[in-house]
């Protein structure tokens, strides 16, 4: 009779299917040893509508043990129901760490829900916010203020409207947070201004940030002025709607202030193919150039493009792009030599940059070969990787 395996290794092969809802199930009625790393994969984020918490609530009475298995939570409003006898459920999941709401669709964001979660559960470090909806700035501070263990702050499609009266910048910031996510919303402004009239605080260190059009550009720029010195991780997406030189159009966009970085990711998602004929993809050398902090250590770079390969957007009444990782042989149209003379300004210190990421598909050997080619010297530093992008990783 062969010996069981340790439990360490049955745990660090069902860390592999962490996203196999159906074979962790399998797993979990398995045997009573693959129960907890099983039951923590498959638990530790749901999703689910105020309808589904009885249910929830059940499920903990009866295994009680399943709600350590908890860790994040987003509940779905269709309309804002009493907070109390809805988000109740939140005081027992002692392993919570992050809370997401989806507002009622074009509503404003309801601060009483947001006190209950913060009531039922103080510890929560992490808070999402998705709309399409808004909210006031007065009220979004006052909300914000009261998540004290409160380290980051992800606003997706959250309209900030400022009203009249003044806002209340005295409010004391959460002092803990660290992290801003920001898509479709105008908040990161306010929210990066508020920080900065806290001297308490440490100001943000990680920003994302998407850009879509000219006003989410300005955004960006507009903070610079109240985080630059203080955000060592900056993470920009850019999914422009039409061509970059149109998301880009009249906000003197740079990454230039961004003086503190120790990291910097640029996402770029382009609704054509990755060839010559692609404007947009000049943008990419330009806006890595941009990047001069001192004390740079590592710029990623991911591309997704049109590779056509569902010939059936071309027939498509919407012409629906299909957009996926640009392959490696064809970001050789990419300017290597300009990208390569950015690395080469890309930080003067002694820890000046040492690693560029490029993520795509595919063969890899025909893209290495080109640089090595029209790039001896950056090939010689060794400083670029190419990565396969993860499906699991999908962020266009």
């Amino acid at each position: 009779m062969s010996e069981p395996l340790p439990p360490e290794i049955i745990d660090r092969i069902l860390d592999y299917l962490h996203n196999d809802s159906q074979t962790l199930a399998t797993c979990a009625r398995t045997s009573h040893v693959m129960l907890p790393t099983s039951r923590y994969h498959r638990f530790r984020d749901i999703k689910l509508f105020p309808r589904q918490v009885p249910a929830l609530l059940s499920l903990i009475d009866s295994a009680p043990d399943f709600a350590r298995a908890i860790t994040s939570v987003l509940v779905r409003f269709t309309d804002w129901t009493d907070p109390e006898q809805v988000l109740a459920f939140l005081s027992r999941l002692p392993a919570l760490s992050s809370f997401g709401m989806i507002v009622p669709a074009y509503q404003r964001v309801s601060v009483e829900h947001l006190a209950v979660v913060a009531s039922k559960a103080p510890a929560l470090t992490s808070l999402v916010l998705c709309g399409p909806g808004l909210i006031t700035a007065p009220l979004l501070l006052s909300g914000l203020s009261m998540f004290r263990a409160l380290n980051e702050l992800s606003l997706q499609a959250i309209d900030v409207v400022f009203p009249s009266e003044d806002v209340p910048y005295n409010l004391e910031p959460p002092p803990h947070l660290r992290r801003l996510k920001s898509q479709e919303s105008d908040g990161a402004p306010l929210i990066s201004h508020w920080l900065e009239t806290h001297p308490t605080t440490s100001g943000l260190q990680y920003l994302q940030h998407t850009v879509v059009d000219p006003r989410d550009a300005m955004q960006l720029c507009g903070m610079a002025t109240t985080c630059a010195n203080t955000v060592k991780h900056l993470e920009v997406v850019f999914i422009p709607e039409g061509r970059m030189a149109d998301a880009l159009r009249d906000s003197d966009f740079s990454l230039s202030p961004f003086q503190a970085l120790e990291s910097c990711t640029l996402r770029f998602a382009f609704g054509e193919m990755c060839v010559a004929q692609n404007e947009s993809l000049k943008s990419i050398p330009t806006i890595v150039s941009q990047l001069t902090a001192p004390s740079l250590r590592t710029i990623t770079v991911a591309l997704v493009v049109d590779n056509i390969e569902d010939l059936r957007s071309l027939n498509s009444e919407c012409a629906v792009r299909n957009l996926s990782p640009a392959y490696f042989e064809d970001m050789r149209v990419l300017d290597w030599e300009l990208i390569a003379k950015a690395l080469a300004g890309a930080g003067e210190g002694p820890e000046s940059t040492r690693r560029f990421v490029l993520e795509g598909q595919g063969d890899k050997r025909t893209l290495d070969s080109h640089i090595r080619e029209c790039c001896p010297t950056l090939y010689s530093l060794g400083l670029v990787s190419l990565v396969n992008a993860q499906k699991e990783d999908r962020w266009w």
